[in-house]
């Protein structure tokens, strides 16, 4: 029998068939030797794999490790002469791309048999969904979160703005799947005057002791060339709130901003040149919040921002026209004031950074629509892996779009990554490592 599967039992009968009657010899159980795959364990935050299995002392002689990536012909990639070798470690893996691992045991007598095969992914697309059409229109992916008896789940939301509404669309997205919930419409929004280019969004903002609020929107007056902060909340109490910062003019050379928001609540904004860092102090009554600036520091490469995100107190913040990717150490004095912001450049070769998400793990993950490739980062700028988009496609006509954020879902039963991806026209992939 040449298609047993090694460490595992294998039972056996012989079948006797007289015309129309079968007789059943009695059963015989084989212990199939070899070694068995106990688990596969997938290292998230550096994208690398353990196999570890059983190892069988007394009758293997050498393992093989065999891999095989997506349809291709699977390969040895290791052998190991000891029997008592239990582990074996891969990596890093490719993104979306599915990889299988089964170990070969290499007997005393020369007879080789098989484990059986697991197989693996990092950020493996899983469902696409078209959430609204954001053609000829600013727009940000976010996430949204909700707990419930299991733990925390975290789906997809896409804010659109359109000179004269402001759009959101909230999806709950559970065991691959991604359903529209909500979908919220305002028309009447306070200062609509804004050059369309310049507009960025936050995405969701969870509650905290100061603040409340769907989305936070930041965009440049065509005319004064003042910065304006809005706020807009479309549940449970609708309301719209905006403050004109009429102090920060911007250029006329710049068209762009970029926002974020750290787990303080403060508010990072980049426009003209510039890094302020504001805090939004809300009482009961959400439309008399008021705004406070905590400092301003230089950034130290011309550039027009295409988007900051921030994990602790390092923020990272993208060039995308003059293919830069700034690493910042934030410092606060006192007061909670701005002190000063540490930047080096850490953009790797070939790399065109231009939206960018943080995940649970830790590592910071950068859309590249010149490459169709997401980066995959370490805490330092290194690279540790990328996830292919080729088929993706980030152009309609004249427009060049795209958009990317992740979540997590976890509790008792679920831990899984999500990593949620736009195109140019509205479009939602989403994929899962788990």
């Amino acid at each position: 029998d040449t298609l047993v599967i090694a460490g595992e039992l294998a039972t056996y009968r012989v079948a006797t068939m007289v015309g129309r009657r079968t007789y059943y010899s009695n059963l015989v159980q084989v212990m199939v030797p070899g070694a068995t795959l106990k688990d596969i364990v997938l290292e998230r935050e550096y994208a690398t794999v353990q196999l570890r299995w059983q190892a069988d002392m007394e009758q293997a002689a050498a393992y093989e490790i065999v891999r095989q990536v997506e349809n291709l012909t699977p390969e040895t990639v290791f052998q190991y002469n000891n029997p008592s070798v239990t582990k074996f470690e891969d990596g890093p893996l490719l993104g979306n791309t599915h990889y299988s691992y089964r170990v070969n045991t290499i007997l005393k007598n020369g007879v080789r048999v098989s484990s059986r095969k697991e197989t693996i992914g990092f950020y493996v697309k899983v469902r696409q969904v078209q959430l609204t059409n954001v053609l000829g229109r600013q727009y940000r992916l976010a996430v949204f979160q909700d707990a419930n008896d299991v733990g925390k789940i975290e789906g997809p939301l896409i804010n659109v703005f359109n000179k004269d509404k402001f759009e959101l669309h909230k999806m709950w997205s559970f065991n691959s799947h991604l359903t529209t919930i909500k979908s919220y419409t305002i028309n009447e929004i306070p200062s609509t005057q804004l050059i369309l280019d310049s507009v960025s969004f936050t995405g969701y903002e969870i509650q905290n002791s100061t603040l409340f609020a769907e989305s936070i929107m930041t965009g440049i007056h065509p005319e004064s060339r003042t910065l304006t902060i809005q706020m807009y909340s479309a549940d449970d109490l609708p309301f719209t709130w905006a403050s004109k910062l009429e102090t920060w003019k911007i250029d006329p050379g710049y068209h762009r901003t970029a926002i974020a928001r750290d787990k303080d609540g403060n508010l990072f904004v980049v426009a003209g040149g510039e890094l302020k860092v504001f805090s939004i102090i809300a009482n009961v009554n959400l439309l008399e919040a008021t705004i406070r600036e905590l400092g301003t520091v230089s950034i130290p490469f011309p550039g027009e921002p295409s988007d900051i995100v921030l994990l602790g107190r390092t923020i990272w913040l993208a060039l995308s026209n003059e293919g830069l990717l700034l690493k910042g150490e934030v410092k606060f004095g006192p007061d909670d004031l701005l002190e000063n912001i540490d930047w080096q450049d850490v953009k790797p070769q070939d790399m065109h950074p231009d939206k960018l998400t943080v995940n649970a793990r830790g590592n910071v993950l950068t859309l590249d629509l010149h490459n169709r490739k997401i980066w995959v980062l370490d805490s330092g700028g290194q690279i540790i892996t990328y996830i292919d988009l080729s088929e993706t496609d980030f152009k309609s006509g004249d427009q060049v779009a795209g958009d990317l954020v992740a979540g997590w879902q976890g509790g008792s039963f679920v831990d899984r990554d999500l990593l949620y991806v736009s195109n140019a026209v509205g479009d939602v992939a989403m994929f899962i490592t788990q």
